[in-house]
């Protein structure tokens, strides 16, 4: 797989229970497997510009040419998938895109009227949701480009074409 800058690579929902969500849409839709990263804490957390904990759980899953990722927040802060759920519902919250430029993409996102919600990672691995709510009715998340990103949807990606259809989720 192939990432391609610009292009929407991921489609991403907070949840509640991520396991049983993964069930639900592999019943549903027939994916998997969901790749599960278990208990991440973020590091170097800025939310609205403010330093920020995270801890959360991420399921992704390969469907066609898009990934699709389940978030499960752990922390009882404040956060972008607050933001977007604040009574603590489910549903859409992001779609992702790898940038070429990260700081220019994040400016220009920025002078579109959308703020940066929620950034993370170090200099060379960054990730930031710009809230595009008013826009698009979700939050946008920019990538860095760097190895790490592209190994990670490579595996994904690589473990739905591999999927023998048994466990529906899978450590990485």
């Amino acid at each position: 797989m192939e990432l391609a800058y610009g292009d929407i690579i991921q489609q991403a929902y907070v949840v509640n229970d991520i396991e049983e969500t993964a069930r639900k849409w592999n019943g549903t839709f027939g994916i998997g497997p969901f790749v599960l990263l278990d208990h991440i804490e973020l590091k170097h957390v800025l939310y609205r510009g403010r330093p920020a904990q995270m801890e959360l759980s991420a399921a992704l899953c390969q469907a066609g040419p898009i990934q699709i990722e389940l978030i499960q927040q752990h922390y009882d802060g404040p956060s972008c998938y607050r933001d977007t759920y604040p009574d603590g519902g489910e549903g859409f919250h992001h779609v992702a895109v790898l940038c070429r430029d990260f700081e220019a993409e994040r400016a220009r996102y920025e002078a579109m009227g959308c703020p940066t919600a929620m950034i993370f990672g170090t200099e060379e691995t960054r990730t930031c949701y710009m809230d595009a709510r008013h826009l698009t009715g979700g939050m946008v998340e920019l990538y860095t480009d760097y190895p790490g990103i592209r190994h990670l949807y490579r595996t994904v990606a690589e473990r739905a074409a591999n999927w023998d259809g048994k466990d529906i989720l899978v450590g990485m």
